[in-house]
């Protein structure tokens, strides 16, 4: 993984709920799930961020 940067956002309070279910479920900290998800995101749309 490359640098790590500080990133801020809003997420809806029913997307929350199910990643701290997630996060309970596989024994993980909610960020790191966050972090996972947002890399996934960007790696699939990657041509959209990256010119």
């Amino acid at each position: 993984m490359g640098k790590l940067v500080k990133v801020t956002g809003y997420v809806d309070e029913k997307v929350l709920e199910r990643i701290k279910i997630q996060a309970i479920l596989e024994k993980r900290s909610m960020s790191s799930i966050l972090r996972q998800s947002f890399c996934a995101y960007l790696r699939a749309n990657e041509k959209y961020y990256w010119h």
